[in-house]
């Protein structure tokens, strides 16, 4: 799995995390838990376009749909048989409609997390050598021959929401209780 360090700098949770590992030995049930809670946060961002922060995502550039426009992956019926010219009714829909991130095999369906180090961390992010560009964003050319065809949007997907991490100080503080 590619890892991308998202650091939680919510002092709260970061107080309530150390007290469990002061507490309990073994981390790994609250974490899996917590990783079960951060999957389904992150996925959620996929189907609304936003980032931790509630942050709608850039649009797709017209290049970018241009591109999928002319991708096996687009759905039938995009372009008229006749003239090959995009059809009013559903190619322009399709077009129109395509938003960032989302689609067949895309990084959405490979979000997943692990728990290592004895049971101590949890880490949640993407096998996909795409995601950090995704996540940080790129500038065109900034990483040779592998950046496409121009400046890529930071559209952030990994990370701890005020959602997510009131979620997770609920987990711990099940987790804590005698």
């Amino acid at each position: 799995m590619a890892l991308i360090q998202i650091d939680v700098d919510n002092r709260e949770v970061l107080d309530v995390l150390g007290k469990l590992a002061q507490r309990a030995g073994d981390l790994s049930p609250a974490l899996k838990e917590i990783g079960e809670d951060m999957l389904a946060s992150t996925r959620r961002r996929f189907a609304t376009g936003t980032g931790p922060d509630g942050a709608r995502w850039a649009p797709n550039t017209q290049t970018t749909i241009l591109r999928y426009l002319g991708s096996k992956d687009r759905p039938a019926g995009v372009f008229d048989k006749r003239d090959g010219k995009l059809t009013a009714k559903k190619g322009v829909g399709v077009a129109m409609g395509k938003k960032p991130l989302v689609g067949r095999g895309t990084l959405a369906s490979t979000i997943n997390y692990r728990v290592t180090d004895g049971g101590r961390t949890l880490l949640v992010g993407s096998p996909q050598k795409y995601a950090a560009v995704q996540q940080f964003g790129a500038k065109k050319g900034s990483l040779g021959k592998r950046a496409p065809w121009g400046d890529i949007p930071a559209r952030e997907f990994l990370g701890v929401s005020a959602q997510d991490a009131r979620d997770i100080l609920d987990t711990i503080e099940e987790y804590l209780m005698p």
